[in-house]
């Protein structure tokens, strides 16, 4: 908000300069300020004044953003991503605002109703989750964060790239080749314990059996 201190007279108001994301005002206000006494009185024609006070709306900028799947050259069929307004680690109930699927041949991540173009706020964090890999790769092991700005796209980690395509941000999502490691204390842990323990009792026996030996 902006207090004004003004007196009798004719004024005009612009806004030079808009918050971050938004469009500011286009055009200008004109007021008038009179005095009856010791009481002045504003008055305007705009529809932004009510109650002395002025009221001016700002209209918050948008980008079109797509989001690709690639293993770096090649488009990757199958990766299910879901996007959130809010970090999803720390709110396990948010609800995400987007989730698709990255489809066969292009790789583009496409909603279930068919689209595939995003509209996001300018200057908002947004959080990109992959919850299931294309066969054969890993998923992401962390949750990505997009922020689009006029200087361009801010993304974390450095592996996703975003490039401006004819007005669309195209946010890339790589994927590495692998197969997860078993899990701890899974039957891959279990055999390797199970053969280590034998391979002991063994060294042990054959141990107790040489000394046994010496002293006869």
């Amino acid at each position: 908000s902006l207090t004004l201190a003004v007196r009798e007279g004719s004024f005009t108001l612009r806004e030079t300069k808009a918050p971050e994301g938004y469009d500011g005002l286009s055009g200008s206000i004109s007021f008038t300020v009179t005095k009856s006494g010791d009481t002045l009185t504003v008055t305007s024609d705009s529809g932004y004044f009510k109650d002395n006070v002025f009221k001016v709306p700002n209209t918050a900028k948008t980008a079109q953003v797509q989001c690709l799947k690639t293993d770096g050259a090649t488009p990757l069929p199958g990766a299910s991503v879901e996007l959130y307004d809010v970090n999803p680690a720390d709110h396990p109930e948010a609800t995400p605002v987007f989730t698709g699927t990255s489809a066969a041949v292009t790789g583009i991540v496409t909603a279930d109703g068919g689209y595939n173009e995003l509209t996001l706020l300018m200057g908002r964090t947004y959080y990109l989750k992959e919850t299931a890999a294309p066969e054969g790769y890993l998923p992401m092991s962390e949750v990505s964060t997009i922020r689009i700005t006029e200087a361009g796209a801010e993304l974390s980690p450095q592996a996703l790239k975003g490039e401006d395509v004819n007005g669309i941000y195209v946010i890339t999502i790589p994927n590495n080749p692998g197969k997860p490691l078993p899990n701890t204390g899974g039957v891959g842990t279990a055999l390797y314990t199970v053969t280590g323990l034998g391979l002991m009792a063994a060294a042990l026996a054959l141990e107790l059996k040489r000394r046994g030996s010496g002293r006869a």
